[in-house]
Formats: C-alpha cells, structure tokens, sequence
C-alpha cells in the first residue's frame, strides 16, 4: 500500500486516497509523467507569471517500510535534480514538513503540474487517476 497525498499541489492532509503500489493505472501515470518530463523542463524554463510548477515525489515513511507521495512547488531544475518546497503537510513522519525545501531526482518524479489558476493545467497524470479512484470508491 502507498499513500497519495492529495490529488494535487496545496491540497490538505484530508485529501489522502490510498492506493496499492501495483495499480496499473497509477504506474502508467508515472511513466508518462517520466515521458513527459522535457514538457515540464521546456515549460519552466519559460516560465509563465501567475504559474504554479509542481512536482510529485515518494517519501519513505519512518515507521514503516511505505511511502507518503507528497507534492513539490519546483524552485529550480539543475540537470537530473529538482529544487522544490514542501506544498502539502504530510500525515506520516517523512522526515521534512510542509515549507521545508528538498531535491529530488527527477528519476522519482511521479506526477507533475503545470497551473495556471484551476481551469488552465497540464500534467497531473497521476492525479487524474486518483480523482477516478475517490470516485469509484464513492468519495468526494
């Protein structure tokens, strides 16, 4: 089991759907977002005024041997690594908190945004899976 925190960058703790590590629709989410990651790059790179650019990321729980996937507000992109800010409060002890700045390898990256306001977003492979997940599972 992993857990997905929120179905997007700045979503509350109370938006966790959890979901098994071997859900096809999840890992193909992943890979496109992988696939896709030169969309992401090219995009930031240009950066638009009034966008978010956000990354999704693992982070290893420390009572278990699970992960918490935790949403990134991207500050800068050097090469195979990834500058961001904490943009969710995490539920677990992950060892950061929301507001803490991290990097990643782009290799983790699993999900990624790129918004402008709620109507206009590209990206968000994995969040679109978890949306059709709360709602198979009748949650709002």
């Amino acid at each position: 089991m992993m857990s997905q925190a929120g179905c997007g960058p700045g979503e509350s703790s109370e938006s966790v759907v959890r979901t098994d590590n071997n859900d096809p629709r999840m890992i193909e989410a992943a890979a496109e977002a992988q696939r896709r990651w030169p969309e992401f790059v090219a995009a930031f790179k240009n950066r638009a005024p009034m966008t978010a650019y956000a990354v999704k990321t693992g982070f290893a729980v420390k009572s278990t041997d699970g992960k918490e996937f935790i949403w990134l507000q991207v500050k800068k992109i050097d090469g195979d690594q990834v500058e961001g800010v904490i943009d969710n409060e995490p539920n677990n002890d992950i060892g950061h908190k929301f507001g803490d700045t991290v990097t990643i390898k782009t290799a983790d990256i699993t999900d990624w945004i790129i918004a402008k306001g709620r109507d206009s977003m590209i990206g968000g492979f994995q969040s679109k899976v978890l949306q059709e997940i709360q709602r198979e599972r009748g949650i709002r």
